[in-house]
C-alpha cells in the first residue's frame, strides 16, 4: 500500500500517543503515587524514541508499499514494535543507570506498549491507503456452479 507523507506522520504520531496512553496506564497500575514522575520521564524519552524510530518505520513501510496484504503489514509493524521496544528500552535503561538493575516491570511495560502501539499507529496512518486498495475476493468456482443449479 503506497502512502503519503501525511499518512506516515499521522501514523507515527498516533503510535506515539498510543504508547503514551498505554504506558501511563501500565505504569499507573504499579506506581500510582509516582505516576507524575513516571510521566515526566516517559514523555520526553518516548518522544525522542519516536523520532529515532520513525526512519526504520518509514523504511519498513517503503519496503511493504507494493504488498496489498493488510495482515502482512500488521504483522510486520507488530514485530517492528517489539524489536524497537526492546532496543529502545535497553538503551534507555542503560543511559539511566543500568539495564540489568531495572526490575521486570521496567522491561515488560514499555516493550508490551511498543508492540501494541506500533500496529495501532500503522492502522491509523494507513486508513486512507487501505480504503483505496480493493479487497481481493477469491470465488469458489464449485460454489458458484452449485448456486446456479440451486436457483
Amino acid at each position: 500500500m503506497a502512502f503519503t507523507t501525511g499518512e506516515f506522520l499521522r501514523g507515527a504520531l498516533s503510535a506515539w500517543l498510543w504508547f503514551l496512553g498505554l504506558s501511563t496506564a501500565g505504569f499507573g497500575i504499579f506506581f500510582l503515587t509516582a505516576l507524575p514522575i513516571v510521566v515526566v520521564y516517559t514523555v520526553p524519552i518516548s518522544f525522542a524514541a519516536a523520532i529515532l524510530g520513525a526512519a526504520p518505520a518509514l523504511g519498513l513501510g517503503w519496503i511493504l508499499r507494493r504488498q496489498p496484504s493488510v495482515e502482512l503489514h500488521a504483522a510486520a509493524f507488530t514485530v517492528y514494535g517489539f524489536v524497537f521496544g526492546v532496543a529502545a528500552t535497553a538503551v534507555t535503561l542503560a543511559v539511566m543507570g543500568g539495564v540489568y538493575a531495572a526490575g521486570a516491570v521496567f522491561w515488560i511495560i514499555p516493550v508490551a506498549c511498543s508492540t501494541i502501539a506500533m500496529p495501532l499507529g500503522w492502522a491509523r496512518g494507513s486508513r486512507a491507503a487501505r480504503r483505496s486498495v480493493p479487497r481481493i475476493v477469491h470465488l469458489d468456482p464449485d460454489a458458484e456452479a452449485e448456486g446456479r443449479l440451486a436457483s
